[in-house]
């Protein structure tokens, strides 16, 4: 803890990213999110995993506004390593907004995760009362529903946009039936659901989530169905892929539910030496349980997760170590 404490005050005292070298110890900088957050305790991980296997390496974890910014980061070489969500990534290799061209020069080095799961709840007492039960069923009894997505700019809130527009549903229809779009990220949500002030958390999250155990915990939910020609469609759209989450996943989770999973890429810049990530892949792969123990959305994160590609080409060095280990074919 007190590392990585260090490492973040030394950046926010106007350390500037440190460059690859071309062998260790390796001094470099892992650009994520905000402080605290999941992407943070990752960057713990691979900090630990690069230190465990090249001893006096660090990694230093740069706060940022997120994937977005991360990309263009990484391709221009102003941080040699950044996180970023797939649908992040296949917005900016498209150019989509807010970029206004393609990003390109980006290379997956590793995948810390592969599962954060789409979630539609609404509240029980909502859902018996409009009987509501799924995602079409909302867009045909067009009842006056009050909904948290997550911030505007955030790979999750397009998601879940993608859902309402691929149903049939825009914010301005809800606002029609007499409802609400209100865009909150993940905390705020949970503390709007358990005082009542929404009717639905439509949002980005992992297998079991505490947020959601909290709210379940006084806030009865269920989880809305939708059809695999929805899912599919947004898992085409965003860079996913479908997902069944399965019948107690929850203890109020009764039936298996169709949605999509996203997952997240530590990409580097396409210069970046071939010896530099080929010892990087190999650090995290080989000390995968230094990132993997940091959080229970973590817990699944394996050497089949870590070699697992993305929409963007693996680095030619990355590509090499995984082949090696029998980890691609």
């Amino acid at each position: 803890m007190k590392r990585a404490i260090l490492t973040l005050v030394m950046l926010l005292c106007g350390a500037t990213a440190a460059q690859a070298q071309s062998g260790p110890p390796y001094r470099l900088t892992l650009a994520g999110a905000s402080a605290g957050g999941l992407w943070s305790q990752l960057g713990v991980g691979v900090d630990q995993a690069v230190a465990a296997a090249f001893p006096g390496s660090t990694i230093t974890y740069q706060t940022s506004g997120g994937g977005l910014a991360n990309l263009p980061m990484v391709a221009s070489g102003r941080v040699p390593m950044g996180i970023a969500l797939d649908t992040e990534i296949d917005i900016a290799v498209k150019g989509e907004d807010p970029f206004k061209e393609p990003v390109r020069g980006i290379r997956t080095l590793a995948r810390p995760y592969e599962a954060q799961i789409n979630y539609m709840l609404v509240t029980k007492e909502f859902s018996e009362k409009y009987g509501i039960k799924s995602l079409e069923d909302l867009a045909a009894k067009k009842p006056p529903i009050r909904v948290a997505m997550n911030r505007r700019g955030n790979a999750t809130g397009k998601i879940s946009a993608l859902f309402f527009e691929a149903a049939g549903i825009t914010p301005q229809a809800i606002e029609s039936w007499g409802g609400q779009v209100i865009y909150a990220a993940s905390g705020e949500q949970t503390n709007l659901a358990m005082d009542r002030r929404i009717d639905m958390i439509h949002n980005g999250l992992f297998i079991p989530d505490r947020t959601i155990l909290q709210v379940a915990n006084s806030v009865p939910l269920v989880w809305l169905t939708t059809t695999p020609a929805v899912v599919d469609k947004v898992a085409k759209e965003s860079a996913g892929k479908p997902y069944t989450v399965k019948a107690g996943a929850y203890p109020w989770l009764l039936h298996d539910v169709l949605t999509t999973a996203h997952g997240a890429v530590i990409t580097v810049s396409e210069k970046l030496d071939d010896n530099t990530a080929y010892n990087l892949a190999k650090a995290i792969t080989e000390n995968v349980t230094k990132i993997s123990g940091q959080s229970a959305a973590l817990a699944s994160v394996d050497k089949r997760v870590v070699s697992t590609g993305s929409i963007i080409p693996f680095h030619p060095g990355a590509e090499k170590y995984y082949r090696e280990a029998g980890l691609l074919k």
